[in-house]
């Protein structure tokens, strides 16, 4: 079995509540991890992770009620890089992790905390591992597509019926303001569909 050498978590993507961020903090603690919490003037935080001859800083930026850490950790240690992929996905993160082996990389790609794609990486070539489909939002998006295009089509003829009534009544100038008036509503829905 290959040995990794290190996880590299590249674009981490964390968003936080102040609960939120105490239970982060939490998960590392009952882990028994060496950490250190530094609390800055304006009210970020720095959350110093240590390994063996290493240290990882997680920095987090206070925005109202929130804490967003964004940024790049090479971890060397195994056991914190696994806490590190459980609290991406607990808390909903998004981060592309890239595991590295001697001949090759594995490279997992974490949207909202669920691993969307899975690649691997040598010196030949990359190839897809796994890739997310949402099936269910395909469909959904599919029907919805289908029901647009109706619609379009339905507001078209319609639009054309009103036309054609128009040039019939063109000495009938309360008549064409009516037809006018709807044609104008017809194209504000047809611009609204296409969009």
């Amino acid at each position: 079995m290959a040995r990794r050498l290190a996880t590299e978590y590249t674009k981490v993507y964390l968003e936080l509540s102040e609960l939120e961020f105490h239970q982060f903090i939490q998960m590392f603690t009952m882990e028994n991890f060496r950490m250190e919490i530094k609390i800055l003037d304006n009210g970020d935080r720095e959350l110093i992770l240590y390994e063996t001859n290493h240290q990882v800083t997680l920095s987090f930026v206070k925005q109202e009620n929130q804490y967003i850490c964004y940024g790049s950790y090479l971890i060397r240690d195994l056991e914190l890089a696994s806490l590190m992929r459980k609290a991406i996905s607990t808390f909903k993160g998004s981060a592309t992790v890239h595991r590295i082996y001697s001949n090759f990389t594995m490279i997992y790609q974490y949207h909202n905390g669920i691993v969307v794609s899975i690649k691997e990486l040598n010196k030949e070539r990359e190839r897809i591992i796994y890739q997310y489909k949402d099936s269910l939002g395909e469909f959904e998006r599919l029907y919805r597509s289908q029901w647009a295009e109706q619609e379009i089509y339905k507001i078209r003829m319609k639009i054309n019926e009103l036309l054609d009534k128009r040039n019939r009544h063109k000495d009938h100038v309360e008549m064409r303001n009516q037809i006018d008036q709807s044609l104008k509503e017809l194209s504000n829905s047809l611009f609204i569909l296409e969009a």
